[in-house]
């Protein structure tokens, strides 16, 4: 079972952001020995019961976007608590699926929840599956986080007629489920569409809505084979008459739910088809020869001529971000670094997306190697990634290479800070005023970016930028309010001395594979 100290130091904020975005205090804070700590931040009294989300804007490959949500920690501890309350029946509840290898566990690993099974148990199953049929039945959820009414969650767990008959009977609060929806909804400024994108917990929220869809699925249609990964269901049956059944008959449970199936991704397949997408195996048994430097150097440039036509054949795969760390199974020669640099730069012009992949490669060679980073080669191209990439909304490639220039000790150029001044991702405007107050730039060149140390904003989208900023000094209310002392748990969390970003965090570097002395690193397991 996840303790609330785990849910709140490893589940809150999303993977995808940067290693000086953290948690930890935080949750020593709340769950701390001094008495009624965790009730000082979760209780009602003296915050408002509502609360908007923060939003950083993540553009995938082939410029899909998704939007992380970062909740606001008062309402969010208040919803962990509430979990950890009632893991026992909330696992019962989720557990419930014939087909879901998702199912949330508790791991004890990097992550507070985690799904039971990964991509690898995935790729045997398939292989197992298709064995057995003709028909593949490939499916997947329409947005579905975004699309997750919050009322179906109690739906889900003790059934939707019972809901509805105390709700029409005015009990609804002897259903410890409903606090989950009303949770959800305060966290999200009372909406009742959509669950964040990023924390641990809407994992288990979302598996138990699909749980209880997964449930009677297989009671209508008994026998049925198939498999659930998050939203992507596959199936398989011997007649196409039956794909089409199971397809429409799962479309009419997921109404139930006000779900739909993305009507561009589902489809009948006869077998055989591919368990992977082929670029994935050409990718993966690419061979790097034991050819001595220049050897390696033709094998790299062969590999990335690979990776750029396969990216340009199909745009809206993860190829960059799969093939850069394929590379961890290659010893690279030092005279290969500067070569190197180069082919990661043109990965990250093309596709920013791969930023955190190519931010690995860097901080290992640079620190467990000494190689000499080429800094103006960097300097261009992560000054024009947050040029191009801010103006359009897509933040998260605008994060990573400003992360990135702190790292190398780059600094924001006039046209950088002007940028970020008029963006608005707390995220972003968090890593830039931080830089500043580290003589990256001057803080005074922010001056749209003071309206949000407001004390109103503790509870609206910007509260993250809104906390810190007043935290650390980097921004002043123009009000000239303490804003933090407004609101009674913001204070209390300055008290303990809680941040929720760090500047002088260190870059991760990866353990890496390296089957050879040479050039080795031929299956490219990693």
């Amino acid at each position: 079972m996840p303790t609330l100290q785990n849910l709140l130091a490893s589940g809150y904020f999303a993977r995808e952001l940067p290693p000086s975005f953290s948690t930890a205090s935080f949750a020593n804070a709340v769950t701390g020995p001094n008495d009624g700590l965790v009730a000082q931040i979760s209780t009602v009294a003296g915050s408002p019961r509502y609360a908007e989300m923060c939003v950083h804007n993540m553009v995938r490959s082939g410029g899909l976007r998704r939007h992380l949500g970062i909740p606001n920690p008062v309402h969010y501890s208040r919803q962990c608590s509430f979990i950890v309350q009632h893991w026992a029946a909330l696992q019962q509840s989720a557990h419930r699926s014939p087909f879901s290898l998702t199912k949330p566990v508790d791991t004890g690993a990097e992550r507070a929840i985690t799904g039971s099974h990964d991509f690898t148990a995935r790729t045997m199953r398939r292989a197992e599956l298709r064995a057995s049929g003709r028909f593949l039945i490939h499916a997947d959820i329409n947005r579905f986080y975004p699309s997750v009414y919050t009322h179906s969650i109690p739906w889900a767990i003790e059934g939707k007629n019972v809901v509805k008959q105390a709700k029409a009977t005015n009990i609804l609060n002897t259903i410890w489920s409903d606090r989950l929806d009303t949770n959800t909804r305060n966290m999200n400024d009372q909406q009742t569409v959509g669950i964040p994108i990023g924390p641990d917990t809407s994992l288990l929220l979302a598996e138990c809505v699909l749980a209880a869809v997964d449930e009677e699925l297989n009671q209508t249609i008994p026998g049925l084979r198939g498999i659930r990964f998050i939203d992507d269901y596959e199936f398989v049956t011997n007649k196409r008459s039956e794909a089409e059944v199971v397809v429409s008959t799962l479309q009419s449970i997921l109404s139930k739910f006000e779900l739909a199936l993305n009507p561009t991704k589902t489809q009948i397949i006869e077998l055989p088809h591919p368990i992977e997408p082929l670029w994935t195996s050409r990718l993966r048994t690419f061979v790097f020869r034991d050819a001595g430097t220049k050897g390696q150097r033709t094998d790299l440039t062969a590999y990335f001529d690979n990776v750029f036509a396969l990216a340009r054949g199909a745009p809206d795969e993860t190829i960059f971000k799969y093939a850069i760390p394929r590379l961890n199974a290659v010893d690279l020669a030092p005279d290969n670094w500067q070569i190197f640099q180069y082919l990661l730069s043109q990965c990250a012009r093309c596709e920013p997306a791969c930023l955190p992949q190519v931010c690995d490669q860097i901080f290992y060679y640079q620190s467990n190697q000494g190689l000499a980073v080429d800094i103006p080669l960097w300097t261009v191209c992560l000054e024009q990634t947050i040029l191009e990439r801010l103006p359009l909304g897509q933040a998260s490639e605008a994060l990573w290479a400003l992360w990135m220039m702190r790292c190398l000790g780059i600094s924001m150029s006039e046209s950088v800070v002007s940028a970020i001044d008029t963006c608005d991702d707390s995220p972003v405007a968090l890593m830039a005023l931080s830089m500043s107050s580290y003589d990256f730039w001057n803080e005074a060149s922010f001056p749209r970016l003071q309206a949000f140390a407001e004390p109103s904003e503790l509870f609206g989208r910007h509260w993250l930028l809104c906390y810190e900023s007043n935290k650390q000094g980097w921004l002043t209310p123009p009000s000239g309010v303490d804003s933090l002392g407004a609101h009674p748990q913001f204070d209390f969390l300055r008290s303990q001395n809680v941040s929720f970003f760090n500047i002088n965090a260190l870059p991760r570097i990866l353990s890496r594979y390296v089957p050879g002395s040479g050039g080795g690193g031929g299956s490219g397991e990693y």
